[in-house]
C-alpha cells in the first residue's frame, strides 16, 4: 500500500497534467502547414513580418525608376520696341500669354514693332549661366590736383564699365519637365555721352561718362513652349539728364522655355569601364552669324542642334557666315584652354604732369630763448618739397600696366559618361577685340590714353550627345552701345560644338 504522502503527490501532479492538456492543445492547432497559411479570396493580405528578425523573409524592392534621358533646357529672350500707346492697348484686352505674343509678332509683320535684341541661352536645371555683348569703356575715377602750369585735374585711378547687354538666368525644372523656376537678371546699358563735372566754375571740369542703363531682376515660372511676359526694359524717359533720355518708346521683354532632344534610348555607349575615359575628347566649335530676325524665326522653328546648324548652313552666304572654328582636344575631367589672341598691355597707374619740386626752408618760428637749449645741438632746419616756379612741366607717364588679351579664348571642362554617349560641358567661348581709344569729349585729349575693347561671352553647362551637334546659345557683337560711334549690325551669332570620342 502505497503511503498517503506519495499518493497525495502523484494527484498533484495528474491534475496538473490534465489543466496543461487543453492549453498545450490549443497551441498546437494554431500552427498553420502552409497551404494553410495561404490567404482566402477576399481576405486582406498581411503585411510582411520585420526584415530584421532571424528567418523571417525579406520583402521585395520595388523596381527602380527609369532613369531620364539627359537633356538640356533652352530659354529664349526677344525683346520688342514699340510705341507706348500700342503697348497700353495689348494690356487693356488682357490677352493670355500665348495670344499676347503673337499680337506683338503680328505687330513686327506689320511695321509697327521691331525686334530689338535676341538672347538664347542653354543650360542644365540648376546651373547658373550667363550670356554677355558688351564694350567695355575705362574712365577715370580718381584725380591728381591742378598745379602750375597744369590748370585741370589730372586722372590717377580708373574703373571699367560694360556697356551692352548682359543675361544671367539660374533655372530649376519641375519634376514633370513642363514648369521651371526662374531668376533672372537682363541688363542693356549704353553710353549716353560725357560731361564735365566742376567743382569751380573757372575750371573746365572733370570729364565723366553718363550712363542710361535698362534692368530686370526677377523670379519667375514659365510653362513649357509657352512665351512668358518678363516686363519692360524701356529706356529711361524724364531722367533730366542729357543725352540719357530715351524717345518715349517702350521695350518688352519674353522668355520661352524649350527642351533640347533628348538622347535616342538606342544608342550605344561608348565606354564600357573607367579605363575608357582615357580616350581623347575633340570638341569642334563653330560660330555663325546671319541676320537677326532670321536666327529668331529658325529658334522658333526648333532647339534640336542638329537640325539648326543644318538649316543655318543652307541660308545664302549673304546672310549666313562662318565666322571661326576652333578645334579642342583633351581628356574627360582635364580642363583646357584655347586661345588664339594678341595681347593689350595699357597703363592703370599714372604719374601726373607736373613742374619739377625743390626743397625749399622751412621758417623756425620765432620765441624766447630757452636757456637749456643754448648747450644742446642746433636742430636742422626742416624742408619740404615744393614746385619750382616757371619750370616746364615734366611730361606725364604710366607707373604700371595691365594685359588685356583679344582674339578667341575658349575654356572647357568635359566629363565622359561611362553609362551612355553623353559629355557633361561646362564652358566658357569668348571673343575680345579692340576699338579704338576712348573718344566722345574734346577734353578727354589732355588725359591719358585708354583703350576699349568689346566681349562676346557664353558661360553654360550643356549634356552633348557625341557625334551629333550641341547649340550654345548666342553670342553676338554688342548693338548700338554709344561707345565710340558703335552701331548696331542687326546680327546674331550661333555657338555649336560637336564632340566625339577618340
Amino acid at each position: 500500500m502505497m503511503p498517503m504522502k506519495t499518493h497525495r503527490i502523484l494527484c498533484l501532479f495528474a491534475s496538473v497534467a490534465l489543466w496543461l492538456a487543453p492549453s498545450a492543445g490549443g497551441l498546437h492547432a494554431q500552427k498553420a502547414t502552409p497551404a494553410e497559411a495561404k490567404p482566402s479570396q477576399g481576405e486582406a493580405t498581411k503585411p510582411p513580418g520585420d526584415p530584421f528578425v532571424k528567418g523571417k523573409p525579406t520583402p521585395a524592392k520595388p523596381p527602380a525608376a527609369p532613369e531620364a534621358p539627359p537633356h538640356h533646357l533652352v530659354f529664349t529672350f526677344e525683346t520688342y520696341k514699340m510705341p507706348q500707346s500700342a503697348l497700353d492697348a495689348l494690356h487693356e484686352e488682357a490677352l493670355a500669354p500665348q495670344p499676347f505674343f503673337d499680337r506683338v509678332r503680328q505687330m513686327v509683320t506689320a511695321g509697327q514693332a521691331a525686334l530689338e535684341s535676341l538672347l538664347v541661352v542653354p543650360t542644365r536645371s540648376g546651373q547658373r549661366s550667363t550670356v554677355e555683348s558688351v564694350d567695355e569703356l575705362i574712365y577715370p575715377t580718381e584725380f591728381d590736383p591742378a598745379v602750375p602750369g597744369r590748370p585741370f585735374h589730372f586722372p590717377t585711378a580708373y574703373e571699367m564699365r560694360p556697356l551692352g547687354e548682359r543675361i544671367e538666368l539660374d533655372p530649376v525644372e519641375g519634376p514633370d519637365g513642363a514648369i521651371v523656376d526662374l531668376n533672372a537678371a537682363l541688363s542693356f546699358t549704353r553710353l549716353a555721352g560725357f560731361t564735365a563735372a566742376k567743382a569751380d566754375p573757372n575750371a573746365d571740369g572733370e570729364v565723366l561718362p553718363v550712363i542710361a542703363s535698362r534692368m530686370i531682376n526677377s523670379a519667375m515660372s514659365c510653362r513649357i513652349g509657352v512665351p512668358t511676359l518678363m516686363g519692360t526694359t524701356s529706356s529711361p524717359k524724364g531722367t533730366g539728364v542729357t543725352g540719357a533720355d530715351g524717345d518715349g518708346s517702350v521695350s518688352i521683354t519674353f522668355v520661352r522655355y524649350g527642351h533640347s532632344s533628348p538622347v535616342p534610348a538606342d544608342v550605344p555607349a561608348v565606354a564600357d569601364d573607367a579605363a575608357d575615359i582615357s580616350k581623347n575628347i575633340r570638341m569642334v566649335f563653330r560660330f555663325y552669324s546671319l541676320p537677326r530676325e532670321k536666327a529668331r524665326d529658325l529658334i522658333a522653328e526648333t532647339v534640336d542642334a542638329d537640325i539648326l546648324l543644318q538649316k543655318t548652313t543652307s541660308l545664302p552666304k549673304d546672310e549666313a557666315k562662318l565666322e571661326r572654328v576652333v578645334t579642342v582636344i583633351t581628356r574627360s575631367g582635364q580642363r583646357s584652354l584655347t586661345a588664339e589672341s594678341g595681347e593689350w598691355m595699357y597703363g592703370t597707374e599714372m604719374v601726373p604732369s607736373a613742374p619739377p619740386k625743390v626743397d625749399a626752408k622751412v621758417a623756425k618760428p620765432a620765441g624766447p630763448a630757452d636757456p637749456k637749449d643754448q648747450a644742446a645741438k642746433p636742430a636742422a632746419t626742416p624742408t619740404q618739397p615744393v614746385f619750382k616756379k616757371g619750370a616746364p612741366l615734366l611730361p606725364a607717364g604710366f607707373s604700371r600696366f595691365e594685359t588685356r588679351p583679344t582674339g578667341w579664348r575658349i575654356e572647357v571642362d568635359p566629363v565622359l559618361s561611362i553609362k551612355a554617349n553623353v559629355v557633361d560641358l561646362n564652358l566658357a567661348p569668348e571673343l575680345v577685340e579692340y576699338r579704338g581709344i576712348v573718344q566722345g569729349h574734346p577734353l578727354l585729349a589732355r588725359y591719358p590714353e585708354q583703350p576699349m575693347f568689346a566681349a562676346q561671352k557664353v558661360t553654360t553647362a550643356v549634356t552633348a550627345v557625341v557625334g551629333r551637334q550641341c547649340f550654345l546659345g548666342t553670342m553676338s557683337r554688342p548693338h548700338d552701345t554709344g561707345a565710340n560711334g558703335r552701331q548696331d549690325d542687326g546680327r546674331t551669332w550661333f555657338a555649336f560644338v560637336k564632340v566625339t570620342v577618340e
